[in-house]
């Protein structure tokens, strides 16, 4: 993963990409509820948005964030996007992308895509071939666009409800 890329030119200033720390972990939560609130939680019912948004709170998924290769997309000291990646559970050479957030203010300006391709490419060279991403039905048109393939449509448990969500693949 890159330690630091500052895109100049940018409409927003530089935008810095680099790692997220042990204290910037309230920040990525932070973002993460607020992109979810605006941009995936319109497409759920009430009952999942709510299982959605207590899993935000649980010390599991602040594990999972600290086990993750999670990268930040800074405008100043304002913590704006994150994705990051991690192996892939149970297939050998493939990498679980995850935690594509952008702050709603800060949509539309390329954030995402920068993310994106630099944690592909952080996985492309720690060795993984594929990337996989389990997304939800609102964002498989975004991972479309970046030429991640359909590979099914499905649930995913997050109690007490299941949530629907769409599982992608790309090669690297």
């Amino acid at each position: 993963m890159p330690i630091t890329h500052v895109t100049r030119g940018h409409p927003l200033g530089g935008v810095r990409l680099s790692p997220v720390g042990l204290d910037d972990l309230s920040s990525v939560r932070y973002v993460h509820i607020t992109a979810f609130r605006s941009l995936v939680a319109p497409s759920l019912t009430e009952r999942e948005t709510e299982a959605w948004l207590v899993q935000f709170y649980q010390p599991a998924y602040t594990e999972r964030l600290i086990g993750t290769s999670l990268l930040g997309a800074w405008v100043g000291r304002e913590l704006v996007g994150t994705a990051g990646w991690t192996p892939h559970a149970s297939a050998a050479a493939t990498a679980r992308i995850d935690d594509l957030f952008v702050h709603p203010m800060f949509a539309g300006n390329d954030i995402g895509q920068r993310l994106m391709t630099a944690v592909e490419a952080s996985a492309t060279q720690s060795g993984y071939k594929l990337a996989r991403a389990d997304v939800p039905p609102v964002s498989a048109g975004y991972f479309e666009a970046r030429d991640y393939r359909l590979l099914s449509r499905g649930m995913r448990e997050i109690s007490p409800v299941a949530v629907p969500v769409v599982f992608m693949a790309k090669d690297l």
